[in-house]
């Protein structure tokens, strides 16, 4: 079966959704070896590293980078969608979904779509006008004529039921090529830093890192314990939890390490006694996967829609500055022995219900269906 999938992203900094959309690939692969695969997305990146799954990289001009498009990317994206049986499409803002949702319709060819969080409140409040003018003429229209929409977690289910009545949706969480993630990491022997709890991510609004740090002053932890902040940041937004750092009476406690990669990122990991993402609103979230993956303690915020973490040795906790704080003090009281059990539990949680093949099946089954009834749309 011919697969196609189109994003907008595709070069290493794109962490997040360029990490879902690897995983899923990665997973279908493992789960369905006779699909044929096919990523369309902007050139920029290296190849996929999965047999059976081929990058057509989508040429862009410069004045159209801004919206990822290209002279002539309709023309190059129709022959795609024409030979492929099904059309998963990733993300909803930017010019090769559109053109590869408008074909697919156009011609009657099975497709789906993954929003990846994006029409979130929480996403619609960063340049309002703007998005909500572009969701009216151009998103609504073109994706609420998909045969189907993949939700991540049932909250996002719930968000896309109240924007595009009538659509079908079905919820599959986002996953972690555990296998891929096991061998970057392998060569990482690192010891927990017992006085270390870290933030891994897209340092942004949103992402909880500002009730993170005030949380931190509040909890009255010794002197020795410190926060990593580890991912990229715009400089403005770091100047202002600098800023928040300073006005806590912090001082050097809190650490911004930048952006890391490959062995560098799993060393980070492995390093923290407690990886503390408390975003407000999240899909789920590649970092999340990553650091449990690690065997790490995870927090995140009850947003995120992950199952069964709380039993599984996380903590879900609302992000907010007190319950936040009281986390932070019940982790720093964690003995070695209970802090490594909760490790395990998440990792062995990865692996039963968010590991790449295990959501590659269930996507894998969609396409067959999908495939089978020539799509869902009278």
């Amino acid at each position: 079966m011919r697969i196609l999938h189109v994003c907008d992203e595709y070069a290493d900094r794109s962490s997040g959704l360029l990490g879902a959309v690897r995983a899923h690939l990665s997973g279908i692969h493992k789960a369905w070896p006779d699909f044929a695969l096919t990523l369309a997305s902007p050139e920029g990146g290296l190849p996929p590293e999965w047999p059976g799954v081929r990058h057509f990289p989508l040429r862009l001009s410069p004045g159209l980078r801004a919206w990822q498009a290209g002279v002539g990317m309709a023309a190059t994206l129709s022959p795609l969608v024409r030979q492929a049986e099904v059309i998963h499409v990733h993300s909803i803002w930017m010019a090769p979904e559109v053109i590869a949702a408008r074909e697919a319709t156009r011609i009657r060819r099975p497709w789906l779509v993954t929003f990846h969080g994006m029409v979130q409140p929480s996403e619609f409040a960063r340049k309002r006008w703007k998005k909500l003018t572009y969701w009216r003429w151009v998103g609504a229209p073109t994706f609420g004529a998909a045969d189907l929409v993949h939700a991540i977690t049932l909250a996002e289910r719930d968000v896309l039921h109240a924007i595009l009545p009538g659509a079908r949706i079905e919820v599959i969480p986002n996953g972690l090529d555990v296998c891929a993630a096991d061998a970057e990491g392998a060569a990482v022997c690192q010891e927990p830093d017992r006085r270390c709890i870290m933030f891994f991510g897209r340092v942004a609004p949103g992402k909880g890192v500002d009730r993170l740090i005030a949380a931190f002053g509040r909890a009255g932890l010794a002197r020795e314990w410190h926060i990593d902040v580890v991912g990229p940041c715009a400089p403005d937004y770091r100047a202002e939890l600098q800023s928040l750092a300073h006005a806590e009476n912090l001082g050097g406690r809190v650490h911004f390490v930048g952006p890391v990669r490959g062995a560098e990122k799993w060393a980070c990991l492995k390093r923290a006694w407690l990886a503390a993402m408390p975003s407000v609103s999240e899909v789920v979230g590649m970092a999340n996967l990553e650091a449990a993956s690690a065997g790490v303690p995870t927090l995140v915020g009850p947003g995120c829609g992950l199952l069964d973490w709380a039993e599984s040795g996380g903590m879900m906790v609302a992000p907010e500055v007190e319950p936040l704080a009281k986390a932070l003090r019940a982790a720093a009281a964690w003995t070695d022995e209970e802090r490594d059990h909760r490790g395990r539990g998440l990792r062995s949680l990865i692996e039963r219900r968010y590991s790449a093949p295990v959501v590659g099946r269930q996507l894998g089954a969609l396409y067959r269906e999908l495939a089978a009834g020539g799509g869902c749309r009278p």
